[in-house]
């Protein structure tokens, strides 16, 4: 069963209605009740409160061209120092070409005895985010416990996609929060909802304001008043993707435009429609033709090169990726063509992918994009042709029977090793003869760590480790040791205090994403010593310090990004006098008869040696909340086994 509600409406089909009313508000103007309480009525734990959150949609036309308004007031009750927080404002706006722009911000806090400061314009800053978004930010001045906090802007924005989602639940409990949205009737939206799906929904047809669609088309427009309350907090467990799958929100998108002559311009209606309206994109599907790749390859003839067609795949790939530095921009829309992207030696990921694409047709592959979405902007809905859902590219590749999911943003990808953050179960394909979703495997990753551990009478551990790693392990650690962190890794796992002695990296292998590294520490004081005893736990450098599963229970999967294994054999050697008094016991287990989860801590011994192999292996990355307790108790079992302790007592 789905964790996550989607509901899907066109705005033009007649609604329940329900007795949902506009909630009146004036700036500045505070409830006597809204000051008196001092505990968040929703959540008494609550260190802030949304009293109110609304938002207008409207339409208009500005020297000839359909413009879209967006007004939003919003206001907090502060109930501790905690909630101080809540007074540091983001607003993100499009701003590439200037498409949109804000009109206005006002901010203002207000004390309980009604002295009221009001935000400068001087402290209200615009960041350029990158190239296509940009943010306002401000600090709403003089907040304090027990203080109400408000903010207001109006936006303005000539695309008629650009209506951004609309969220009812934040990290603070919400006592109101309302979307009022006004419509042409020509203009048909469809929208989807995520999350707590009980709001309250009420529309209403009526005569547009001074007539002002008259000179162009009717003036009649659609009302839709969108209304939740009592909202609690959304708090993000561990091991979630992104909190947009699961929390309140409404996403948008423009379905049709009907003109008075029955004339109807269709906008993504179908998957079919949106395969047609992307392969016709300047952008998009012309970035992909060989011919630009032909006329590149007469000067790069290094591209097409190998024996049979994975060959000539990986050697396209490998060249591309490591020619090329992406520029952190994600989306599915190119800025330039291949030839440019080599000249600059940089690009974005559509105009790295898509060139890719391009290469691999002209040389006779058969490839194709796939639009998919990062971990951070949610799963991929395959209900409707939502395009904003999509911000990823890759490329894919069939050879055969086999389908190869390819990245050249980072020269670590491999085939089937796409960028960490833009691992999603699905993604959607298109060529000119088809198009339809594709689940979008990922190679497993792993780990093997041999420990040689020399113990010393001091208290002290002397270990030499071989460390072997592949797949996203290898790939992080690559960008660790690039940023001349690669050490670090080994201070977090065995603790800060450690002495590193040797570090040795071969990359040799870097093209697989393989690493293999040699290190040489030492532990102080990691025994325990009293009298002539030594006892310490055999597992000295655990795969859980704790139980990452609190929760009483638990609404959302379990996601553990990517499958994968980790093997770490610990080789012990006892210094002369002593002698084992108590060995821990060899143990195993696993959740469900496929072994979803997979432990294993096997402890043998040969005279002053001892050796302990554990496993932690992960064979499905999402495991449903339903399975939560047994989850639960099984990283608990683990963290507790994995405190058993080796005793040795002083030789008589």
């Amino acid at each position: 069963m789905k964790q996550y509600f989607v509901i899907l409406f066109v705005l033009l089909l007649a609604f329940n209605q329900t007795n949902a009313q506009d909630k009146e508000i004036k700036w500045g103007k505070i409830n006597k009740e809204d000051f008196e309480h001092t505990v968040c009525p929703i959540d008494e734990d609550a260190s802030a409160m949304v009293l109110f959150d609304i938002g207008k949609v409207d339409f208009d036309i500005i020297r000839e061209k359909w413009r879209i308004r967006k007004y939003r007031h919003k206001r907090i009750k502060i109930y501790d120092e905690k909630g101080l927080d809540q007074a540091s404002i983001e607003i993100p706006f499009y701003s590439y070409k200037e498409k949109s722009e804000i009109e206005s911000i006002e901010a203002q806090s207000i004390a309980p005895d009604g002295t009221i400061t009001k935000l400068k314009k001087k402290d209200i800053f615009i960041i350029k985010s990158n190239k296509y978004w940009s943010k306002a930010t401000f600090a709403i001045p003089n907040v304090q416990k027990g203080h109400i906090i408000e903010f207001k802007y109006q936006m303005l924005s000539e695309n008629l996609s650009d209506l951004n989602n609309w969220y009812f639940q934040s990290d603070i409990p919400t006592q109101f929060s309302q979307l009022k949205f006004k419509k042409p009737v020509f203009f048909e939206y469809v929208y989807l909802t995520y999350g707590n799906k009980d709001f309250e929904v009420k529309e209403r047809t009526a005569t547009a304001h001074a007539k002002k669609y008259a000179d162009y088309y009717n003036d009649r427009e659609d009302i839709y008043t969108f209304t939740h309350k009592n909202l609690p907090a959304f708090e993000t467990d561990r091991y979630i993707a992104t909190k947009d799958d699961y929390i309140s929100r409404i996403v948008f998108q423009l379905r049709t435009i009907t003109y008075d002559a029955g004339n109807v311009v269709k906008n993504f209606t179908s998957w079919e429609n949106l395969q047609k309206e992307l392969l016709n994109h300047e952008m998009i599907g012309k970035m992909m033709h060989p011919g630009p790749a032909k006329k590149l390859l007469k000067n790069h003839p290094e591209f097409d090169q190998g024996d049979t067609d994975k060959e000539k795949m990986l050697n396209a790939f490998n060249l591309l990726k490591t020619s090329v530095v992406w520029d952190e921009y994600i989306g599915f829309s190119a800025s330039k063509g291949i030839h440019k992207v080599l000249e600059d030696k940089s690009g974005n990921l559509a105009d790295i992918n898509y060139g890719l694409i391009s290469i691999l047709k002209h040389i006779g592959l058969q490839a194709f994009p796939i639009l998919t979405s990062t971990r951070s902007n949610g799963k991929c809905i395959q209900e409707y042709p939502l395009l904003d859902q999509f911000n990823y590219i890759v490329a894919g590749v069939k050879i055969g029977d086999e389908i190869f999911f390819l990245d050249a943003s980072s020269p670590y990808n491999m085939p089937n090793l796409i960028n960490k953050s833009a691992l999603n179960k699905m993604g959607w394909f298109f060529t000119k003869e088809e198009q339809g979703w594709l689940k979008m495997l990922m190679e497993q990753s792993s780990r093997y760590k041999q420990e040689d551990i020399v113990l010393n009478e001091n208290g002290s551990f002397e270990i030499n480790l071989k460390d072997m790693s592949q797949g996203y392990f290898a790939i992080g650690q690559f960008k660790n040791i690039a940023k001349q962190e690669g050490k670090d890794k080994y201070k977090f796992e065995y603790g800060e205090e450690i002495e590193l002695t040797d570090h040795e990296i071969d990359d040799s292998r870097i093209q697989e994403s393989k690493l293999n590294e040699n290190v040489k520490f030492v532990i102080e004081n990691e025994q325990m010593q009293k009298a002539d005893m030594i006892y310490f736990d055999l597992a000295i450098n655990k795969f859980f310090d704790e139980n990452p599963f609190k929760a009483k229970s638990r609404n959302h999967p379990i996601d553990f990004h990517f499958p994968n294994s980790t093997t770490i054999v610990s080789n012990f050697t006892i210094p002369d006098g002593w002698e084992i008094e108590s060995i821990p016991e060899s143990f195993k287990f696993d959740l469900g008869a496929k072994q979803l989860l997979k432990y294993r801590y096997v402890v043998k011994q040969n005279g002053q040696k001892v050796r302990l192999e554990r496993i932690f292996s992960i064979k499905e990355p999402i495991i449903s909340a339903k399975n939560y307790e047994h989850v639960k108790e099984y990283f608990e079992t683990i963290v507790q086994n994995e405190k058993q302790q080796l005793i040795l007592k002083k030789a008589k």
